[in-house]
Order: structure tokens, then C-alpha cells, then sequence
């Protein structure tokens, strides 16, 4: 099949979004050689991510699939929701773009964090920023508080470590910290 070149990333997110984000790792990689910056790339998919991202590689279940099967030993691609996102997440700290970190948060991370995606996660929170990770973290937490309380706990103990956080959301920071440590009956 061909298909115009500008078009590659819809072609590739529209077999899954796992197989996008493959392919701009690639992308990323060689740099040099693409057509579009790399984080034009990563903006566009960022805009075209589903909503509902359950099936995020393509295969409709957790595990891989091969990229490009045809054309020999294609790259193996993974195809859980979490552990796209968590890719994503990875190329997003590898791209060092604060305001694509963000975007992506706010748009894609926030509505379907699963806690699979933690250490990735820590990079970006990382990347963002003190004043963007203090606007984002509260209402994070407070969204995945129920479900995903020991995540929760160890994300905001390893944000902490991190030194990102301004001054004042420190405090919000230790009274979210004792929530989710009584809530999962960690205190």
C-alpha cells in the first residue's frame, strides 16, 4: 500500500495508536532524516489519540505485535493502553518538550492512567516543571485517588524526591500525601 508521506503518522495511528508511537520512536531516532521536526510529529498524534484508548495497539489485547511483519524482523510494538501510553510518555521525556508534556498529560494521561505507566510518568512530571507539575498533580491524584491509591502514594512520594514541586503546592502535596496514605491504609 502507498500512501503520501505526509500522511504516514494518520496511516500508522489508524492500524493502532501503539504502531504511531512506534514509529515516531523511530523517527525520533533518526532525527536528522524526517521530512516534519519530530515534535510536530508527536504534537499531530497527540491530537488524533482516541478517546477511548483501551485498544490502543491495534491487536484489541495486551502483548506485542510486530511493525512491518512483511519486510522481515519488524519491531516489536506494545499494544496494552498502559504500556502505550507509557512509550508515549518515554518519547515525550527523550523529546524534552515541556509544553507537548503537558498537552499530553492534560488530554491523554488524565483520562486513562491505569498506573502502569508510573515511571514514564515521573520523567515527564519531571520535564513539565515545578509550576506546570503543581497545576497538574492535585487534581491527578484527586481523579485516580479511589482506584489507584498505593500509585498514587508512590507517585507523589517519588515527585517529591524529585524536588519539582513549587513552594506552594508543597503543602497541598503533604495533605494529598496523607490522604492517600490513610486511604490505602499505608499510614
Amino acid at each position: 500500500m502507498v500512501w503520501p508521506r505526509a500522511k504516514t503518522l494518520e496511516v500508522m495511528a489508524s492500524a493502532g495508536v501503539g504502531r504511531a508511537v512506534a514509529w515516531l520512536a523511530e523517527q525520533q531516532g533518526r532525527a536528522a532524516d524526517t521530512a516534519e521536526p519530530v515534535a510536530a510529529l508527536v504534537s499531530r498524534l497527540i491530537d488524533i489519540w482516541p478517546v477511548d484508548d483501551s485498544h490502543s495497539g491495534g491487536s484489541g489485547g495486551a502483548g506485542t505485535v510486530r511493525l512491518f511483519p512483511e519486510f522481515g524482523d519488524g519491531e516489536e510494538v506494545a499494544t496494552s493502553a498502559e504500556s502505550v501510553r507509557a512509550e508515549m510518555l518515554r518519547l515525550l521525556a527523550a523529546e524534552g518538550d515541556a509544553t507537548l508534556g503537558v498537552r499530553f498529560l492534560d488530554r491523554v494521561v488524565r483520562a486513562h492512567y491505569g498506573g502502569g505507566e508510573h515511571d514514564a510518568l515521573l520523567a515527564v512530571v519531571e520535564l513539565i516543571g515545578p509550576s506546570a507539575a503543581g497545576k497538574f498533580l492535585p487534581d491527578f491524584v484527586r481523579e485516580h485517588f479511589a482506584s489507584l491509591a498505593k500509585d498514587n502514594l508512590t507517585l507523589l512520594r517519588e515527585v517529591g524526591e524529585l524536588g519539582t514541586q513549587p513552594p506552594e503546592f508543597e503543602s497541598d502535596l503533604d495533605g494529598l500525601r496523607q490522604a492517600v496514605a490513610a486511604a490505602a491504609g499505608l499510614d
